[in-house]
């Protein structure tokens, strides 16, 4: 589509004002209007969190208790399987040995799937949760606040000798933003009072505080 030269001449016009007004409002002090919208890193909101990472602590020490019993029952078994050469091939003894161990580590495996599982679902509830709570906070920020729309980015610098740091960033919605990051506002009101009182380390979280 052509533009005219009287409508090209009125565009160069405005733009000229435009450039003029912005050092004559920086001169005057105004502030530029607020755009309602900020950003929040996610996954650094999940690092900081204090009663997320608890809580995954107290999962990574079921695991650990899960893997000592199954160790322990593995060594069990393998000292039954032991004695198998002290018994003689075909005969009764030997057999009755045999299916008891089948039967260990049939049971063995199954009591481990479902142990792994029941881990699995409890970290997919921690993850669920904590998710859930930082978009609570985010929403109780925008409506004492007036901002109208929170963007997730990512912080982390970009390795230009890594291949998924740069794809990473790529792919980060935010390709630019200034003084609008609010994660470290919605840690601060997370992490007050997000696990019980007097837990060592652990700050307490305030009622009633409105954010800013």
């Amino acid at each position: 589509m052509k533009i005219s030269l009287a409508s090209a001449t009125a565009v160069a016009c405005l733009s000229a004002i435009c450039m003029l007004a912005a050092p004559a409002l920086a001169q005057n002090g105004a502030k530029p209007a607020d755009p309602g919208v900020r950003v929040i890193d996610i996954e650094q909101a999940f690092k900081k969190h204090q009663r997320y990472n608890l809580q995954i602590e107290e999962l990574k020490e079921l695991a650990k208790s899960m893997e000592l019993e199954t160790n322990k029952e593995k060594q069990s078994i393998i000292d039954m399987e032991k004695d198998l050469p002290n018994l003689a091939a075909g005969s009764s003894e030997r057999k009755a040995l045999e299916e008891q161990i089948l039967r260990r580590k049939s049971d063995l495996a199954a009591r481990t799937r479902i142990k792994q599982n029941e881990l699995l679902e409890k970290e997919a509830k921690v993850y669920y949760f904590t998710y859930k709570e930082i978009q609570d906070e985010v929403a109780e920020y925008c409506r004492q606040t007036g901002v109208s729309l929170v963007l997730q980015f990512s912080s982390d610098k970009v390795d230009p000798n890594n291949r998924m740091s740069i794809m990473k960033a790529m792919g980060n919605p935010v390709v630019h933003h200034s003084g609008i990051d609010i994660t470290d506002k919605i840690l601060f009101y997370l992490n007050k009072g997000a696990v019980p009182a007097g837990t060592p380390g652990v700050t307490q979280r305030p009622t009633g505080v409105p954010r800013q």
